[in-house]
């Protein structure tokens, strides 16, 4: 009876303390955990959001870009490429592409159609920002074809406008050109045979240089007729790099990160059509 009454004492102040302290160290450790296993699966949801952002945007340039077309714009008319357009020397191609915008025609329906043809329209890209809703990010903007179209934003008035992206932290293009070697450049070349000559460039612009050819000398007179009568009409490939800033949690102090994906490569086959001569061309 003696052992019973002692085992009925209880536990002492002592161990109480110590067993609430053991609880609450484990409390905390749990609710630490839970805590962090939150955070991680929110971080890694952004991260995914930001993915698939990075993914859509490059979806959506790399279509618009590829469905683009050589147009050939006159003062007062716009017609396609044919060999009754050559005699017209005030032409220019459709095409301005620079290092931080880039702008052509294309036949695919825009965002605002109705179903309903002609779908022929400019596009152009660049970063702005969007005057309606006063925010920043990659601007898509469609518009009727006209000669005096600049890719310069300050400029745009009658053209529709879409804001494709927000917290966008640079947008860039190059073009990879292609142009045919002229006979003195050929007789340089260790292969002979070799005709044309590819790089990449920063900008690719058309302009029409009749008002410049009394300023050249005789050498960039004879240059500049060979690429007139020899000139390419599109780049081959468009190459578009895209940073985007990664999305942060409300409240968060962390510096906000920039995501870059690998550059993606469009391939331009209107260009290759037009680029590459008949077989039966004289300058070959």
């Amino acid at each position: 009876m003696k052992h019973l009454r002692e085992s009925n004492q209880g536990f002492t102040l002592l161990e109480l303390i110590l067993s609430l302290g053991i609880i609450g160290f484990i409390v905390t450790i749990s609710l630490g955990a839970i805590r962090l296993g939150t955070s991680a699966q929110e971080t890694g949801q952004l991260k995914i959001d930001t993915f698939q952002r990075l993914r859509l945007i490059q979806n959506q340039l790399g279509q618009k870009i590829k469905s683009n077309y050589p147009v050939f714009i006159f003062r007062n008319n716009t017609v396609f490429v044919s060999k009754n357009s050559e005699k017209n020397t005030e032409k220019i191609l459709s095409f301005e592409g620079k290092s931080n915008s880039l702008r052509f025609v294309t036949f695919s329906s825009p965002l605002t159609s109705q179903g309903k043809s002609p779908w022929t329209h400019e596009t152009i890209f660049y970063v702005g920002e969007d005057p309606k809703s006063g925010k920043s990010g990659i601007i898509m903007e469609e518009r009727t074809v006209a000669p005096k179209n600049s890719t310069d934003p300050l400029k745009i008035k009658n053209g529709r406008l879409f804001l494709l992206a927000e917290d966008v932290d640079y947008l860039k293009f190059r073009y990879y050109k292609v142009k045919k070697l002229s006979p003195a450049e050929t007789e340089l070349q260790i292969d002979k045979s070799k005709k044309y000559e590819g790089q990449w460039v920063n900008a690719i612009e058309h302009n029409n240089f009749q008002a410049k050819v009394g300023e050249l000398t005789e050498e960039g007179q004879t240059r500049l007729h060979f690429e007139t009568k020899n000139k390419i009409s599109l780049p081959r490939a468009v190459e578009v790099s895209l940073g985007l800033n990664e999305t942060g949690r409300h409240g968060s102090s962390k510096k906000i990160r920039t995501i870059s994906p690998p550059p993606l490569i469009i391939p331009l086959y209107s260009g290759m059509k037009f680029a590459i001569p008949l077989e039966d061309d004289k300058n070959i």
